[in-house]
């Protein structure tokens, strides 16, 4: 909020209920520093892929109740929308808040049933903090190269890697297109057991390459045994033909 309100009460934020089409982003109820009126803000995010076209709801505060209604708006998944209860009077301590109607654009409507438990969401924590060990997160990561949180689910939601929400009944990220099926093959513990193979599998390779390597180094030394004997046989050859020469030419045409 700006330097013009004052935070009286703030109910929470992200808060959300099994099979609500939005997420109520911050809840709060505010004093106009300016003008000393109070009001009360609502900022929800649509989670669906309905377009809202108009959102109504209610507040009751330890001293009245009200209501507010947006204009007609569209507001598309991931987007969010505020809407602004103007309060009577000057003493109100405390705010609850209801939605009373969400209307979409194909003319269908959500409302708030009563009892509706609204709890604040836990948002997953990035692959780096979440599994704290660069070996777990380079397994992952090369299964999910661009990911940034660690998946997860919450209530009849799921968050994917890329940190975009998703209904369960959603197969797939409506953002990424990633799946959650996907994400559930590769947990903490298969991670773990991934790791652990590629290990071994390491080890095995480098004593086949130490073996290798071995081997090779042994072949080039007898490689070098023989070129040096071949060079003792030319230079002895070289040194008689020398002798010759000097003792005599005769000789060395013999010698030819």
């Amino acid at each position: 909020m700006s330097e013009k309100y004052k935070v009286i009460y703030s109910q929470g934020e992200n808060l959300y209920a099994e099979r609500s089409p939005v997420i109520i982003r911050r809840a709060v109820l505010l004093r106009d520093i300016r003008a000393g009126s109070m009001l009360c803000k609502m900022h929800l995010i649509n989670l669906t892929d309905k377009t809202i076209k108009r959102l109504k709801v209610s507040v009751k505060t330890d001293v009245g109740n009200a209501e507010g209604m947006t204009d007609d708006v569209c507001i598309i998944r991931d987007s969010d929308i505020t809407v602004d209860i103007p309060l009577e009077g000057f003493e109100h301590k405390k705010a609850s808040f209801k939605i009373e109607e969400i209307l979409f654009t194909d003319s269908s409507s959500w409302s708030e049933n009563e009892g509706m438990n609204w709890s604040q969401l836990s948002f997953p924590e990035t692959i780096e903090d979440y599994l704290s060990s660069p070996d777990l997160v380079r397994e992952f990561k090369s299964h999910f190269e661009e990911g940034v949180y660690f998946p997860k689910e919450e209530k009849d939601l799921w968050f994917c890697t890329c940190g975009n929400l998703n209904h369960i009944s959603e197969a797939a990220c409506h953002f990424c297109n990633r799946t959650l099926v996907s994400f559930k093959k590769y947990g903490v513990d298969e991670l773990k057991n991934a790791v652990i193979k590629q290990k071994r599998l390491d080890v095995i390779n480098k004593d086949k390459f130490d073996e290798a390597y071995k081997q090779v180094m042994v072949d080039k030394k007898s490689k070098r045994g023989r070129t040096f004997l071949y060079i003792l046989i030319a230079a002895a050859i070289i040194t008689v033909i020398a002798l010759l020469i000097a003792v005599d030419g005769t000789h060395y045409t013999q010698a030819i």
